[in-house]
């Protein structure tokens, strides 16, 4: 069965599903930023620092995200405000990805 896509207007979210399961929320830029409380230039310094991965673009350009893309930047952020730095917050986001990393 292919993938069908609903756009509602009143929430410019994209949901893809596969019969009656729901596979992926996308969302633009300004959305994500509004649900993690952040700045849309915020999240493209997230971007250019490493911290949050290049997500995919649509033809015209446009960034698409995940629903963990906003947990991600929720975390970023949290850590920021605990007084973490840049490259602590990395080290940090890398034991997600690698868990068997030098934790000493």
């Amino acid at each position: 069965m292919p993938h069908k896509v609903f756009h509602f207007r009143k929430y410019p979210l994209l949901t893809w599903y596969y019969g009656r399961e729901c596979i992926l929320l996308i969302m633009k830029i300004d959305h994500v930023a509004k649900q993690a409380g952040v700045g849309v230039e915020t999240i493209r310094f997230y971007e250019r620092k490493g911290l949050l991965g290049q997500p995919p673009r649509t033809y015209a350009g446009f960034r698409e995200y995940s629903k963990e893309a906003v947990a991600k930047i929720r975390f970023i952020k949290r850590t920021k405000d605990l007084g973490f730095s840049l490259s602590e917050i990395a080290e940090l986001l890398s034991l997600e990805t690698n868990p068997q990393g030098h934790l000493c």
